[in-house]
């Protein structure tokens, strides 16, 4: 690059000494000296009518523009000369056809030796929101003695237009009356402070527990929120024994002394940073992930970022993550205290530019050509019917790609033909086959163990060679492995893990309660399997046997239900996790729970008394599966769809259907379901199957 901007040089000056002829051109000694630098580095040169080529290609093009290009807009002939002055003018510019630039400054390394830097992951992953308080806080005479301060942090700043904590009392169950709303900064981690204002209006004593949840709205006036978090009301003697147990903890795991106030704020700022509290995600995200991360941080020194403080853990390693759209981002690193130095600390600007466009894929062609000679017995090839051909073309085609479009939508592409004959290779492309070996291996018998953090992830879930997802906003639509999921009903529920076309859409807009407006789920499969429901009640112990074997792994639904005994009304369920709650053993048929699972729990009866041995609620375990039948007909089709659509904030109209072919037992379920909704946690719902 230096070497042509010289060469630029001396051609501007050439042009400026022939534009007046009466001047002489007249070259320094220094210049003198360029020029020769310029003729040794560039060897020789060739110069035509528009360009100039050198030994390592074209130079530069000189390209004239008239009256066709002009600077000035709105002007004509007759404007006045003065006006029509900067069209008439000669620029010698540098072009380069074709360039390849790497936006934004990625890492930078401290003077006090930290090292930082940026990636930006194009999978934006999941939208992180938490809010932190104490556990408990002094109360006396009826109010709370010093304000209550809350820890916030969230990851997807950049969409949120307003934070707010809102507190209610305990016993308000549906959340609806609050007694107090405390506004937040919008930032990565925010503190904000409550003054602890009871209203008069309602008594509270001690003992009493407030709760409270964080909300994030949007610029369109969506909202998320997060589950509540409780805080109890204790005398000052119980708060102060509680806070101390907090201090001792906090420098136990320091492994320094702390004071109370300190050891307070850093429990809060561990408790935010522990986890995402979301309960409710409606405020729409597009752009990417930016993932900062660091090493080498000073010891007890204090790491800022855009002037918020983030953590740095023992090993003086931090990561911090950010959901950003498309364009520049400026990040404020900086460090200052403990053995970075002066106080006024260190601060370093880290650019990043973030496109939203963003392609990965790996292939992979395989072909096999072998000539067919066999002498002897030729009776164990006789089955195959391969070997009758003097040539054998065995061959395979493998492809995975990711892709992001438009900061918004996310592609994922993957297909395996497997190693077929080449005139056979697509045949049965889009079927499934449910009896993939790799999916029945024990991940922990037969994969190995890594020396560091590494997990592994499988990005597609397919029964098939083909496998196709499309991500934007909260929508999705793939070809591959779904679960249906038709549960916001009572009576028309469909639960079932399919292969074949799914649409999950939902609009942008919500209603009061943050449901969306307008709600579609969609689905058509080629059934490769059939579906299997089993309900076990509680025996005391932990191993239960399903009616039927070979189960498709992946599509095993635990769900632990709590009824009544007396009116069969379902008090609570309980979704649990496979590997958490139970391990199952899909090719016989049995679910291992890891803990025993009784007749009856008493949870919600506060006696101590008992009218019968069995008296209480009833534990029953509820499971939903796929299983692969011996004589199962793979041409039967399932198909269904599930909407709901709110009018206004107060009734919700909703439709189930769903068409599914047994070989002879066919199975049609049509529902509907109106919803009268007077306010939050008030409602009247009929339904008709």
């Amino acid at each position: 690059m230096k070497m042509r901007m010289k060469l630029l040089d001396c051609t501007l000056i050439s042009l400026m000494a022939g534009m007046a002829s009466s001047a002489s051109a007249q070259v320094s000694g220094e210049n003198q000296t360029r020029r020769d630098a310029v003729d040794e580095a560039v060897g020789e040169v060739k110069c035509g009518e528009e360009r100039c080529t050198g030994e390592e290609g074209l130079l530069f093009r000189l390209r004239t523009r008239s009256d066709d290009r002009p600077v000035t807009s709105g002007t004509t002939e007759q404007s006045s000369s003065e006006t029509l002055q900067p069209d008439r003018r000669v620029t010698v510019a540098l072009e380069q056809p074709g360039k390849a630039e790497a936006m934004g400054k990625f890492s930078i390394e401290m003077a006090c030796g930290a090292a930082i830097w940026a990636t930006e992951d194009p999978n934006l992953g999941q939208p992180e929101l938490a809010a932190s308080a104490p556990s408990v806080v002094a109360f006396e005479n009826g109010r709370i003695l010093k304000p209550v301060q809350f820890y916030v942090r969230g990851n997807y700043t950049a969409f949120v237009d307003r934070y707010e904590i809102i507190v209610y009392r305990s016993s308000d169950g549906d959340l609806i009356d609050p007694i107090a709303t405390v506004p937040v900064d919008v930032a990565p981690v925010a503190q904000a402070e409550w003054a602890g204002e009871l209203p008069s209006s309602r008594p509270f004593r001690t003992g009493d527990e407030l709760v409270y949840v964080l909300r994030a709205y949007g610029a369109d006036g969506t909202y998320d929120e997060t589950h509540p978090g409780t805080i109890q009301l204790m005398t000052p003697d119980e708060a102060a024994r509680s806070n101390q147990q907090v201090r001792d903890s906090a420098e136990e795991s320091l492994g320094t002394a702390l004071t109370l106030e300190q050891a307070m704020n850093q429990s809060l700022l561990d408790h935010a940073f522990s986890g995402s509290g979301l309960r409710q995600q409606n405020i729409p995200i597009h752009g990417s992930r930016v993932r900062i991360q660091g090493s080498n941080v000073p010891q007890d020194a204090m790491l800022t970022i855009n002037g918020d403080s983030y953590p740095v853990d023992m090993e003086r390693k931090f990561v911090a993550e950010y959901l950003v759209p498309v364009g520049r981002h400026s990040f404020d690193i900086g460090v200052r205290g403990g053995q970075a130095g002066a106080e006024s600390g260190e601060h370093e600007m880290l650019d990043v530019e973030v496109t939203g466009r963003y392609f990965f894929g790996v292939g992979l062609a395989d072909l096999t050509v072998a000539q067919n000679k066999i002498s002897g017995s030729v009776d164990p090839f006789t089955v195959d019917s391969r070997y009758q051909d003097d040539v054998i073309s065995d061959g395979r085609l493998a492809f995975y790609g990711k892709a992001k479009l438009r900061a918004k939508y996310l592609l994922t592409m993957q297909a395996d033909t497997t190693q077929r004959d080449i005139e056979h290779l697509f045949d049965g492309f889009t079927r499934a086959d449910p009896r993939d070996i790799f999916r029945r291996l024990d991940p922990d018998l037969y994969y190995p163990v890594y020396g560091d953090d590494s997990t592994t992830y499988r990005d597609v879930d397919t029964m098939g060679r083909f496998y196709l997802r499309m991500d934007w906003d909260k929508n999705q639509a793939l070809w591959g492995n779904y679960a249906t999921g038709f549960t916001g009903t009572e009576y028309a529920q469909y639960v079932r893990s399919l292969y074949g076309a799914a649409l999950n859409w939902r609009s942008r807009g919500i209603n009061a309660w943050g449901d969306p407006s307008t709600e579609l789920r969609a689905f058509g499969s080629q059934a490769e399997t059939a579906p299997g429901h089993n309900e076990f009640i509680g025996t005391g112990g932990s191993l239960y046997y399903l009616r039927h074997t070979d189960i498709l792994p992946g599509s095993d639904i635990v769900v632990l239900e709590v009824r009544d005994l007396s009116t069969g009304r379902l008090e609570k369920r309980i979704p649990l996790q496979r590997g958490a709650d139970y391990e199952i053993d899909a090719l016989q048929g049995r679910i291992l729970l890891t803990r025993p699972l009784a007749q009856v729990t008493r949870q919600n009866i506060p006696t101590l008394t008992r009218d019968a041995p069995l008296s209480g609620l009833e534990q029953r375990l509820v499971v939903d599966y796929e299983w692969l039948p011996s004589d199962f007909d793979d041409d039967n089709a399932t198909v269904g769809f599930r909407g709901k659509q709110w009018f206004g904030d107060h009734v919700g109209v909703g439709l189930t259907y769903v068409d599914e072919n047994r070989a002879g037992q066919d199975y049609t379920m049509t529902g509907g379901d109106l919803t009268l909704q007077a306010g939050k946690g008030t409602f009247v719902k009929a339904e008709f199957v």
